[in-house]
């Protein structure tokens, strides 16, 4: 299970008054989703969907496009970018 952050953020618009969220990260692109707490302990609030894949929370850009976490992309851009460095012999421009 992915963890969650709660952050309460104070609003100079709302008079003064602080409003929380919890904050759950994308699992493949990184995007903060901002969800508020009900009011209410006893409503259950829909969160982000999980992939099916790597279990993570997605947002609903990511959603359906098949997984491809954050991690396994930047893993992707290093290996090109070693690669790229291989063909010039090791120089970086």
């Amino acid at each position: 299970m992915q963890r969650k952050n709660h952050v309460e953020v104070y609003d100079p618009g709302l008079n003064g008054l602080a409003e929380e969220y919890d904050l759950y990260t994308c699992g493949h692109c990184q995007f903060q989703m901002r969800i508020a707490p009900p009011k209410d302990p006893r409503i259950v609030v829909p969160i982000a969907p999980q992939c099916n894949g790597c279990g993570k929370f997605i947002c609903n850009q990511c959603y359906g496009k098949g997984c491809k976490t954050w991690e396994k992309q930047m893993e992707e851009s290093e290996r090109k970018d070693r690669n790229y460095r291989s063909m010039l012999g090791g120089k970086c421009l």
